[in-house]
């Protein structure tokens, strides 16, 4: 396949085809009958690639929406529960009145997670730019997180509060019913960061230190009772953390655990950065082969996959989330 053939192709065509085409199955309950075959065609109101046109010039949206939520009037599809009705993959294209461009895709969560969603966005400029090869070539391979697919674990040797409730001792779910909660986005630059370090006194990343402080500084502000036991959950990337089988380069499913930090608000508060921040390094560094394998195994056999509320903060680190140089037909697209 030559490139002047590879660009004239429709989305839906390669998608189809091509090594993504997991993305192009239809959902539940469609007129078909069919659950997980090809899509076909994408283009229908339901699923797919939509065309929508906006006069909107670029100088209007170079500062984020505040709330977020306010971007939601240029999609062409929203669901509010993307567990029921959403389709695998949403994209839209949306050409500017100065001729710029902004791209959204919105991927079902259930067959692949951030780190996949982007490799998909890589690959789809590539092609744009008539790349024959891909230079990673993607596989979804979901058999190799299966259980006993790793081996048999040794037993839950690690305890998993991630997945365990605590108790509420506090009134805290309503505490966010009696108050309105606003968006709000803060810049940590070099500097900033590298004074939390400092504060530390010890060796840490910029994420243990900086979700280290996010934590202490939600717990002060909540006012929350010194016995209230309170998490610290974030996702770990497992691509590079399991070795027996690895994951194969350009794995694009999902492939992620969820690490723990808890401790009572008071001592939260009372202990300092530094001790916090030890915490959040010991839960990254309790995910290993082992620790794949009880989780694999807990949540095949308990379906313990939700994460109670209580005491709960959940914070993701996009830092390696890379869509920020996106090219598409020799220009820069905002992603």
């Amino acid at each position: 396949m030559d490139s002047i053939e590879l660009q004239s192709q429709t989305p839906s065509s390669w998608l189809c085809a091509g090594p993504w085409s997991l993305l192009s199955t239809r959902r539940e309950g469609e007129k078909s009958g069919r659950r997980d075959g090809p899509a076909g065609s994408l283009s229908g109101p339901r699923r797919g690639f939509h065309r929508r046109d906006f006069e909107f010039y670029r100088f209007r949206i170079r500062s984020r929406p505040n709330p977020p939520a306010q971007w939601r009037k240029f999609l062409s599809l929203h669901v509010a529960d993307v567990l029921k009705g959403a389709p695998p993959l949403v994209v839209q294209l949306t050409w500017l009145s100065d001729g710029g461009a902004t791209l959204a895709a919105g991927f079902n969560h259930c067959l692949c997670d951030g780190i996949g969603g982007a490799e998909f966005l890589n690959s789809v400029s590539e092609l744009a730019r008539g790349l024959i090869e891909l230079k990673r070539k993607p596989t979804w391979s979901r058999h190799l997180l299966d259980p006993g697919s790793r081996g048999p674990s040794r037993g839950y040797s690690a305890s998993h509060p991630e997945l365990r409730g605590v108790p509420d001792v506090c009134g805290f779910t309503s505490r966010y019913t009696r108050e309105n909660l606003t968006p709000t986005l803060i810049t940590f630059d070099k500097n900033r960061l590298s004074e939390l370090k400092r504060l530390t006194g010890f060796t840490f990343t910029s994420f243990e230190v900086l979700s280290a402080h996010v934590w202490s500084s939600w717990a002060k502000a909540l006012n929350l009772t010194h016995n209230q036991i309170v998490k610290l959950i974030f996702s770990v990337n497992i691509r590079n953390r399991v070795m027996n089988p690895s994951l194969p380069s350009g794995y694009y499913g999902n492939d992620f655990v969820l690490g723990c930090a808890s401790m009572h608000a008071g001592e939260l508060r009372g202990k300092g950065l530094g001790y916090a921040a030890e915490l959040v390094k010991r839960a990254k560094e309790r995910v290993g082969d082992e620790y794949v394998r009880e989780v694999v195994d807990l949540v095949s056999s308990t379906r313990a996959s939700n994460v109670d509320s209580v005491g709960v903060l959940i914070m993701t680190q996009w830092s390696r989330f890379a869509v920020t140089n996106i090219v598409y037909c020799c220009r820069f697209v905002v992603v």
